[in-house]
Order: structure tokens, then C-alpha cells, then sequence
């Protein structure tokens, strides 16, 4: 549930914060990457997707669409962990299982079949 007139950036994050403050924040919860480790932003994928470590994708988008999804699952190597924020599903779970779905059997095709591990979070 959102508060009217307030943007989901106002409810997701502390004020003043910009992505990168986001994804260092991320960074120092992960412990073993250190912050001297390299975030690139992915704007082949979405204007507000990184990756830190070459490991861990961070997806700050308002909305996650399946173009981000399949740019996601494409990445070269595969990263660990995948964090997409919350607020972008709009509570809507079966947009988040969808999602998940989607991810899942892009990440198989990319790896020709093969299982490979890793994880999801939402923040």
C-alpha cells in the first residue's frame, strides 16, 4: 500500500539517497565483497540495474518488464544473487512469481539446460 502523491523512491529508500548510496548499502550487508569491488551500471538492461562483483545484480527499476528479466538472465557470468525492489511488483505476487518463472527458465536457456544456483531477494 502507498501513500498518495508520494513517489515509491520517497518510500523505498532514505531521502537524498541516490542508486549507487543503495547499492553500497547492499554491498556493505553481503559481507566478503569489499567496497573497493566494481559496480557497473547494466543500462543495456534498465536506467537503474547494476551489478557489483561481477556476483550480484541489484534492480532498482519502478517496474521490472520482461525485457529487464531476459537482459537479466543473459548476463555473462551468472551472477549469485539477484535483488529486485519490492515496490515494483505492486504487491501483485503473481507478477513476482511470474517473474521468478521467467527467470528462471531464461537462466536455463542461457546455460543450455544446466541447473546452476542462485538466489533471490526483494528489498
Amino acid at each position: 500500500m502507498y501513500i498518495k502523491g508520494l513517489s515509491k523512491d520517497a518510500l523505498d529508500f532514505n531521502p537524498n539517497f541516490t542508486d549507487i548510496d543503495v547499492v553500497y548499502e547492499i554491498m556493505l550487508r553481503h559481507r566478503g565483497f569489499p567496497l573497493t569491488s566494481k559496480i557497473e551500471k547494466l543500462s543495456n538492461i534498465g536506467e537503474r540495474t547494476y551489478i557489483f562483483a561481477d556476483a550480484i545484480v541489484v534492480c532498482l527499476e519502478e517496474k521490472v518488464t520482461e525485457k529487464i528479466v531476459d537482459g537479466i538472465a543473459a548476463i555473462e557470468p551468472k551472477p549469485i544473487k539477484v535483488i529486485f525492489r519490492d515496490s515494483a511488483f505492486d504487491d501483485d505476487i503473481s507478477l513476482k512469481l511470474n517473474t521468478m518463472n521467467r527467470l528462471d527458465a531464461q537462466l536455463k536457456k542461457h546455460n543450455q539446460g544446466k541447473e546452476q544456483s542462485y538466489r533471490v531477494e526483494f528489498i
